[in-house]
């Protein structure tokens, strides 16, 4: 719930950036997040150009230039965005310290980019293909689950 409070002020799980999904038997949880991909498809469809990638990699997105009409979340091969009222929503990194690896109780979540973290960010990568079904060839960057 950390998320949703940075990102909305609001504590719900309805408002976080992060949402986790049940899949399979045995049932896994599956942690949907933005995986801040190279070549982002949210950036390339958004007709307002609301979206960019910042000079660390993290894709993020213009409130102010956001005209709400969800061009990103349809394009998103992760569904890893969403509308939160007339705004697109993601996953920033909270700016360089995401909340959810700082508050979470079992440690599932780190933030890196060496050898291991890379593994384990195509790991997720590969789970989220398998649970909505689709395959874009996109390459997830920095966010990393254990």
């Amino acid at each position: 719930m950390a998320c949703s409070v940075q990102k909305t002020g609001e504590f719900g799980p309805g408002n976080a950036v992060i949402k986790t999904i049940r899949y399979g038997l045995p049932e896994l949880t599956v942690v949907v997040v933005c995986q801040q991909c190279e070549q982002p498809e949210c950036l390339e469809s958004c007709p307002a150009g609301a979206i960019r990638k910042n000079a660390g990699g993290v894709v993020e997105v213009d409130k102010q230039s956001c005209t709400g009409c969800g061009s990103c979340v349809d394009a998103c091969s992760y569904h890893a965005i969403f509308l939160y009222g007339d705004i697109a929503q993601k996953c920033n990194l909270c700016e360089g310290s995401p909340e959810c690896v700082t508050c979470c109780p079992a440690g599932a979540l780190t933030l890196g980019d060496g050898p291991e973290q890379k593994d384990l960010s195509q790991q997720g990568a590969e789970l989220i293909k398998k649970v909505f079904g689709e395959d874009h060839g996109l390459v997830p960057e920095q966010f990393f689950i254990k």
